[in-house]
């Protein structure tokens, strides 16, 4: 093969047109004729968009790649008289393409010691020429940026080590020409720094955007909903777990909500002062509970971790965090809670009936034993059957905390028809219902599941609720009696409890499953009848939800596991 020198090369021999394809090809590789002017506007537009560093680094860059591509290439077609020819190919490139007139004025290297030095002058530079035009002089630093990541490219490539152009005089600075000098990086002292910086910054802007892309897909398949709000507390991005936690599309909150918008009314101005504050510290906030307002009116508890977004001056732009639904942890805690309080007293509550119950029933036996022995109009005969009346009263109560502490003998569990349960019970309550004049209404839903019970022990707790519901109906309401298959608790039957009366203050809500507990006056109840109720359903597998407001009623809703679910919780008895 011939060698070449880099007299041999001619623009005319490199340069090839295709007008009928609309196409240019320069050594062969397809070319794009770009004015010095649109190089400007790439130049201006990067400027105000990034800033001098890192406009400059991608400029760099760019040049970089440009000259190394060049510089593999040339290595490839032509087969090189010296090792000179080929290197000073690559500035006569550049001048072949009218970006710059290159004239080297020194070229030394040895590829045995790594040695490598070479400086030139750089004329007509299209870089210099814009930068005057659009911008004046410099004074922030280097103006021919893609010219010196050329040179750094080619010589890098051609010598198989990391070289540095840099342009040491400048006519877009004032000097009187463009001058180059390349040397190993390591070479060279602070004189280097903004071109490191430069494209350091470059890097870093990749890593950014990497680091972003990893975010935004974390952000995708996060359960969590993940959120970002200026310093005014406005919603500027928002993950999709906005849509699973709250109900609404990001586009639905980003530039028109507040974090504060959808805590519970009644909780909004305190939970908001207090998060104001913490934002006025500039502090980050962890396990920052509170009770929110989803779209389909339904109350949720979120869990919220934040962090302060501040500038370089420290002053607060906005916060970012994570928000968590914790509404089922909540309840599963204060179930527990609630089954430890009832184990306790269980304990408690066991031993006490036990103790209580022989010496009851010699009581019992000998009272009944005289009142039908005695006459009527004996002076003893009311005293003896009050004794009678209240030991029977204290026998139930007994068997009440037998059963409360899963001491009673009747827990066996049988396939049943739940309407069917309902309706044995339902002509009881008829009867108290008329009498307080309260209308009782009966939606039982139809083709529903068999659940796993005690049929006793159910219809207890219909009784309890209901007779609840009545006493809370003082001037007459409608007690409602509803079964169904819930939409949110697949694999469960429904039991709802509902009336029109007087409701249960908010205060006292958390404490209404509590044994002893009751907001009736003295005498008229023992306290035990709702936790006897949740003990009942917590044994049966399921769960008792409660929902009331002051003077618009009270709900009670039963969960109980379908037969194939409740058979697994009762330890396989069918």
């Amino acid at each position: 093969m011939k060698k070449t020198k880099l007299s041999d090369l001619k623009f005319e021999d490199l340069f090839r047109r295709e007008p009928e394809a609309g196409r240019l090809f320069f050594n062969n590789r397809r070319a794009l004729i770009f004015d010095a002017a649109t190089m400007g506007v790439l130049r201006r537009q990067l400027l105000s968009t990034m800033g001098w560093e890192l406009a400059m680094g991608v400029l760099s860059r760019f040049g970089y790649e440009h000259g190394s591509n060049d510089a593999e290439m040339l290595g490839r077609k032509f087969n090189w008289e010296t090792d000179t020819d080929w290197l000073a190919s690559g500035p006569f490139l550049h001048t072949l393409e009218g970006l710059v007139h290159v004239t080297p004025q020194k070229i030394e290297f040895d590829r045995g010691t790594g040695h490598f030095h070479m400086h030139g002058i750089w004329l007509n530079s299209y870089e210099a020429e814009t930068h005057l035009k659009l911008f004046g002089l410099s004074a922030a630093g280097p103006v021919c940026w893609t010219l010196a990541g050329y040179a750094s490219g080619y010589a890098s490539s051609f010598f198989g080590k990391s070289l540095l152009a840099i342009e040491t005089e400048c006519v877009g600075k004032g000097d009187a020409r463009c001058y180059f000098e390349i040397r190993p990086v390591e070479k060279w002292g602070p004189e280097a720094l903004p071109y490191l910086s430069a494209l350091q910054a470059v890097n870093v802007a990749e890593r950014l955007r990497e680091s972003e892309s990893r975010f935004y897909d974390i952000a995708l398949s996060s359960s969590d909903w993940i959120w970002e709000i200026d310093a005014d507390g406005l919603y500027t991005y928002c993950s999709p777990g906005v849509t699973k936690i709250l109900g609404y599309t990001p586009g639905e909150l980003t530039g028109k909500k507040h974090f504060y918008d959808f805590f519970a009314p009644e909780e909004r101005e305190q939970l908001k002062t207090s998060q104001l504050e913490i934002f006025s510290r500039k502090a980050d906030f962890n396990l920052f509970v509170s009770r929110n307002l989803h779209k389909n009116g339904e109350m949720v508890i979120l869990e919220t971790k934040g962090v302060p977004i501040l500038d370089r001056g420290g002053i607060l732009l906005g916060y970012r965090g994570s928000v968590t639904d914790i509404t089922e942890r909540k309840r599963l805690e204060a179930s527990l809670l609630q089954s430890e309080k009832l184990s306790a007293v269980g304990q408690l509550a066991a031993g006490v009936a036990h103790e209580i119950n022989n010496p009851l029933g010699i009581i019992l036996g000998f009272a009944q034993s005289v009142v039908r022995k005695i006459k009527e109009d004996d002076a003893l005969a009311l005293p003896l059957k009050t004794i009678e009346r209240e030991a029977i009263r204290c026998k139930n109560l007994v068997q009440n905390l037998l059963v409360f502490s899963r001491a009673s003998k009747s827990e066996t569990l049988e396939e049943l028809d739940l309407n069917t349960a309902m309706e044995g019970v339902l002509s009881l309550i008829l009867a108290q219902a008329k009498a307080r004049n309260v209308e009782l209404v009966r939606e039982l839903g139809s083709g529903l599941p068999k659940v796993n019970a005690n049929q006793i022990q159910l219809q207890q707790v219909v009784l309890n609720l209901a007779h609840n519901a009545i006493d809370a109906m003082p001037k007459g309401g409608t007690l409602t009696i509803r079964t169904a298959l819930p939409g949110r608790r697949p694999g469960y039957v429904e039991l709802r409890v509902l009336d029109t009366g007087t409701g249960i203050p908010k205060d006292l809500q958390k404490r209404i499953f509590e044994p002893f507990f009751t907001t009736k006056e003295a005498g008229k109840g023992t306290g035990l009848g709702l936790s006897l109720a949740y003990e009942i359903i917590h044994k049966h597998g399921g769960a008792i939800e409660l929902e009331s407001e002051e003077g618009q009623g009270t709900e009670f809703t039963v969960y109980l596991p379908v037969h194939s679910a409740a058979t697994l919780l009762a330890g396989g008895a069918a």
